[in-house]
């Protein structure tokens, strides 16, 4: 026991002496680390400025002696000194072995953002800018690749948009972003809630947002499957929507990834020539089956049993504003809304100009009817047949 006590002493004493001997040290550590991240982030912000326009501002630096420092109230302007940017504070891990050696692209192992207020216009435009800048100054986007540390994590921010027709915003909880520069990708991940507000309807639509997936550094061949959660309007509810979204020389594409629901929509999108797709498939949808309501009144059960089987495509190149649209489709509507049920078959294409419907027809207990009809939109002219053979009106 005695030789116990006795090296339980020599252990603390030795520990006493590290303490010591780190606070003599710490100093100047400190000093070199302080002097280090200040001369660094001058020569990052004075890059910035230089080919973007964007000035960096930061009311504190706090740097601890062996892993990480923390910057508060971190502000972006751009040259007409308006605010771009503010960030509450921002953690960031750093190897201390890398700094003594100099190896600036290596320096930074980890960040953390946290407290993020920004406009969706002005994400547009940071984007815009750092899209021209390797092709206007000395600064490549690969080197700004390499300064994204491999372990990346955001939270709480605040994303909002608005105009005269809608406003939207999302608060996005985390996202945590794992870059790999030898394969030159990003895996990511988020989670988000978000709200669109459409004022001419006076409809507020929310949902929550998770997303994750791989994002190359050139873009092409990203891919990341988003899943949408409690999708509603206040009235009606949408439990979820899987979607898969990739991106891959110029073109997004997304489809749905629904496993139980007899719904398929895809569409994707060329951001260089302005081309829209977009494919709706159902077979025996019942709508009603999928959306839930809030709805108390006994009335609106009847709509239950419509089901609806569609095959539609629509084409457009919104820079020439051109459109081309083809649907084959089925409606049933029960006994319960139309006297005897009846089903709406009908077939028609069309575009900018025109619309054609090569087939229609109405199938019922108590009526028996089709038509073929065109329609110009410039001259709003009507032509066609259109036949009534049977219809028994209610007693």
């Amino acid at each position: 026991m005695g030789f116990l006590y006795k090296l339980g002493r020599i252990r603390s004493y030795i520990l006493i002496v590290l303490f010591f001997v780190a606070l003599i040290v710490s100093a100047p550590i400190k000093r070199k680390v302080t002097s280090t991240i200040d001369a660094q982030m001058s020569v990052f912000t004075d890059s910035l400025h230089k080919n973007t326009g964007l000035s960096i501002f930061y009311k504190s630096m706090s740097p601890s002696i062996l892993s990480n420092f923390v910057i508060k109230d971190i502000t972006i302007f751009d040259e007409q000194k308006d605010v771009v940017l503010k960030i509450n504070k921002s953690k960031v891990s750093f190897s201390l072995k890398n700094i003594m050696k100099k190896d600036f692209y290596n320096i930074i192992s980890g960040i953390t953002i946290d407290g993020v207020e920004i406009d969706v216009d002005k994400i547009i435009e940071l984007v815009n800018r750092f899209q021209n800048i390797s092709k206007k100054s000395d600064l490549a986007i690969e080197d700004i690749q390499r300064m994204i540390p491999s372990n990346t994590r955001l939270k709480n921010i605040l994303l909002s948009f608005e105009n005269d027709d809608f406003s939207a915003s999302a608060n996005i909880k985390t996202i945590n972003l794992n870059n790999d520069l030898k394969k030159q990708l990003a895996n990511v991940q988020f989670d988000s809630n978000a709200k669109l507000s459409i004022k001419a309807l006076s409809k507020n639509l929310g949902c929550k947002i998770n997303l994750s997936g791989t994002l190359t550094h050139q873009l092409d061949n990203s891919q990341v499957t988003v899943k949408l959660l409690d999708l509603t309007d206040g009235d009606y509810h949408l439990s979820k929507l899987n979607l898969h979204i990739g991106y891959d020389k110029n073109k997004i594409q997304i489809h749905t990834i629904q496993s139980t629901n007899p719904i398929s929509m895809a569409m994707d999108y060329n951001v260089k020539t302005e081309d829209f797709n977009a494919q709706l498939k159902t077979d025996k949808l019942f709508p009603l089956a999928v959306l839930t309501t809030n709805t108390k009144n006994k009335d609106f059960r009847k709509f239950k049993k419509i089901s609806l089987d569609t095959d539609t495509i629509v084409k457009c190149n919104l820079k020439e504003k051109k459109i081309n649209y083809i649907t084959d489709s089925s409606l049933f509507i029960p006994d319960e809304i139309f006297p005897g049920s009846i089903t709406v078959d009908l077939s028609l294409f069309g575009n900018e100009q025109n619309c054609d419907l090569t087939h229609l027809s109405l199938n019922g207990e108590n009526i028996d009817a089709s038509a073929q009809l065109e329609f110009v939109y410039k001259t709003s002219q009507l032509s066609g047949l259109a036949e009534l053979r049977n219809f028994i009106l209610p007693n």
